[in-house]
This record gives structure tokens, sequence and C-alpha cells, in this order.
């Protein structure tokens, strides 16, 4: 993910709630936070929560829709990002908890090594290649 990224969508998303407030017509959505959570969700659903996905790519993500959404929302409302994670996360950690192979999983992850292997909550995708 790109951390700059997050930073301009969370600004857009709080400067088109600040839109909303003052009476400007976005929307008859309920939150654009909702919205975006909503999607994240089904995006999972389709694309990782799958019986081919490796445990250890599913657990990645885990991480990094962690981080992502502390970016988004997490120094302003800490308390909501809590609740946004857990709700888009709730498919992830029961997909996780059916699989044979999680704690094997975390615990090689833990013993090898955070950074190397694409765990540490700071590194950049492997396929992310441009400038940091």
């Amino acid at each position: 993910y790109s951390t700059q990224a997050l930073i301009d969508l969370s600004w857009c998303i709080k400067y088109l709630e600040a839109c909303k407030e003052k009476g400007f017509e976005v929307g008859d959505s309920p939150s654009l936070m909702v919205q975006l959570a909503a999607s994240i969700q089904l995006e999972f659903h389709r694309r990782l929560l799958i019986p081919s996905a490796h445990t250890s790519d599913v657990l990645k993500l885990y991480l990094r829709t962690f981080n992502s959404v502390n970016v988004l929302l997490g120094g302003d409302r800490p308390e909501a990002a809590r609740k946004i994670f857990d709700w888009i996360c709730e498919p992830v950690v029961a997909f996780l908890q059916g699989r044979s192979d999680t704690v094997r999983c975390v615990v090689a992850a833990m013993l090898e090594g955070g950074s190397e292997n694409g765990w540490d909550e700071d590194s950049k995708p492997k396929s992310d290649h441009g400038p940091g």
C-alpha cells in the first residue's frame, strides 16, 4: 500500500463529509467510510477468501488492512478505526480460523523475522517498485 495515497484518501473522505454536514449534495448514502469498508470487504470475498488462497497471503493482507485503516482513521478517530477494522476483517478472521495451518504460518513468520518476509508493519508490498 501507499501511505501517501491513504492519507490523500483520508483527506478526501473528511472533505466530502464536511461538505455533507454543510448541506452540500454528496449523495444519500450513510458514511463514505462505511461505503469504502463495505467495498473492501466485498473484494476480500471475491478475490482472497477462496480455497486456493495461501494462508500466509491472507495473514499479510490482514496486517496491511490493519495498518491501512489506522492511516485512514487512526490518528483522528482510533475507536472508529478499530470498529471499522473489526467489521472489514470479520470474514478474514473467520476464514483464518477455519484454516488448519494458520497458527503454523503465524509462528513461522515470527521465527523468520518480520521484515524479511513482508510481515513487518512498515514494509511495502514486494510488487511495489516505485520510489518510497
